[in-house]
């Protein structure tokens, strides 16, 4: 059986009872749990068996063989069975990485929350955060927003090598400060990364001020081997530093050196955005290259959402190598995009004294979203923005609810390509008790380039079902990318926003 994607790193991290642990090393706080959903992106029936490696020491934990139809999904859930559920018993207070073996082209994305879910989860827990499982590792894995107590919020990571691996992590803060630290990592095994635990110089903690381009206690990290044959992938999660339990958990995999470009592309971009649950977007971007670029960011707003359709804003930041700056409205940073708007953006690296894109830059940015303005209990979300190298004219979308417990997700389609397409959503839906229903499709109208389109509750969906989408695009050049987004917003629900990024298929 060979291995297809999934190497998820804080797959299954911090199951129910493994408190002490978490506070001391891994995610403040208490109730964490992991979910693996699966979806089948090749010709016929896949044959799936997941791994589970706990950190440090110790014996890899398998699932039994399940069969995954094509274009279906299945879902492990900790302590759960039933029709369209994998089986693992694990451990009580298991923490640790995954590896997921498949006989034929499967995707996947991981859960992370603490709400409670059966026998998982802790009393008033709210998080939930999801993230893509990786295929590909590389030597170096990086991400562009490192919070140590700025906003009340922390960053953790989650670095899994695929072999023995001796590594060096760094952190760049924008005060200008450097931070670093060294270890190993064990085959197919992960280690917890965070910013208050470990590095030398320790990274400020206090002091942090509000403005994100120049505070110590935001930064950048990147991680790159130091010895061994191994690769490594990477995630990450961000709390909050001053509540208990936790509310929010905002997660993304990190970055491989192949995912940074002198452009990216970014789906959903937020200022004030909707008058009841107003969502600001910071869009983090990391300079991965060699010399001082002036990154410039345009957004085009949806064309009939928000205040202001069918504009284009633009701004301009510098950032030195190795360093991250962030546009976000309510730092005037967004090009004067008016409040109660939403847009998709793209960014180009510019050379800083010629103004004309740099062949040589090399970028890499994420999008961290919350309601931090209010109404209502914090929400917050993370995605990461996308190179037009990894577009193609189809993208998978392994779990998208409708209406589910109450909470929906909306898939968002983004044309990165030179030339408007049409793109067609096909919904393969199981209902809550496992029946199949119907195949839908659904479609855009003409999209430009660099606009997107947002589905979410359509009527054409059957409410209560849980389902697998792809998006494609009308011809095999164009190029789009996507993110879905899972929130109980529109119910009055408490629990947190989650979103991950499509999966770009050939």
């Amino acid at each position: 059986m060979r291995k297809q994607v999934l190497r998820s790193v804080l797959s299954l991290m911090l199951l129910f009872g493994v408190v002490a642990a978490a506070s001391a090393q891994g995610i403040p706080g208490a109730g964490w749990f992991t979910t693996v959903t699966i979806q089948n992106v090749g010709a016929g029936p896949a044959s799936v068996t997941l791994q589970a490696f706990p950190q440090g020491t110790g014996a890899a934990v398998s699932s039994s063989p399940v069969t995954i139809q094509k274009d279906k999904n299945m879902v492990f859930l900790p302590g759960t069975t039933g029709p369209n559920f994998i089986t693992m018993n694990l451990p009580s207070g298991f923490s640790g990485s995954m590896v997921a073996s498949a006989s034929d082209n499967v995707v996947a994305i991981a859960q992370l929350g603490n709400n409670p879910v059966g026998t998982n989860g802790t009393p008033g827990g709210l998080a939930a955060g999801q993230y893509r499982g990786s295929s590909v590792g590389d030597s170096t894995v990086s991400y562009p927003a490192v919070k140590n107590n700025f906003g009340n919020k922390l960053t953790i990571f989650s670095v899994q090598a695929t072999g023995d691996v001796g590594y060096t992590a760094t952190i760049k803060d924008n005060a200008g400060g450097t931070h670093t630290k060294s270890g190993t990592i064990g085959a197919n095994r992960s280690v917890f990364l965070r910013p208050d635990t470990g590095f030398a110089p320790a990274m400020a903690s206090t002091n942090c001020g509000t403005e994100p381009n120049t505070s110590p206690c935001l930064g950048s990290l990147t991680v790159t081997v130091t010895s061994g044959t191994g690769q490594l992938v990477g995630a990450e999660v961000e709390t909050q530093t001053n509540v208990s339990p936790q509310s929010v958990a905002q997660a993304t995999s990190m970055f491989t050196s192949t995912d940074a470009s002198n452009t990216a592309f970014c789906t959903a971009i937020k200022h004030g955005f909707d008058a009841n649950q107003k969502r600001h977007s910071g869009v983090a971007v990391q300079n991965v290259g060699a010399s001082t670029v002036k990154v410039r960011l345009v957004v085009k707003t949806d064309s009939t959402l928000g205040a202001n359709p069918n504009q284009t804003y633009t701004q301009d930041i510098t950032i030195p190598a190795g360093a991250s700056r962030t546009f976000i409205g309510t730092t005037g940073t967004l090009g004067g995009m008016p409040a109660n708007n939403l847009g998709a953006g793209t960014l180009t690296a510019l050379n800083p004294t010629t103004n004309v894109l740099d062949p040589s830059a090399k970028i890499i940015a994420a999008v961290n979203e919350a309601n931090f303005a209010g109404p209502g209990n914090l929400k917050a979300t993370t995605y990461a923005c996308a190179s037009v190298a990894s577009a193609t004219n189809k993208v998978a979308f392994p779990l998208v609810k409708e209406n589910f417990s109450g909470s929906s997700g909306a898939v968002n389609v983004q044309n990165v390509g030179a030339n408007p397409t049409v793109i067609t959503l096909t919904y393969t839906c199981n209902s809550r008790a496992g029946a199949a229903l119907p195949v839908k499709t659904l479609q855009t109208a003409s999209l430009a380039s660099g606009k997107s389109q947002v589905f979410f509750l359509r009527s054409e969906i059957v409410d209560d079902s849980l389902c697998a989408v792809t998006a494609q695009a009308a011809a095999a050049t164009d190029k789009i990318i996507g993110i879905s987004q899972e929130s109980s917003d529109y119910s009055g629900g408490t629990l947190d926003t989650k979103n991950f990024e499509g999966f770009n298929l050939q």
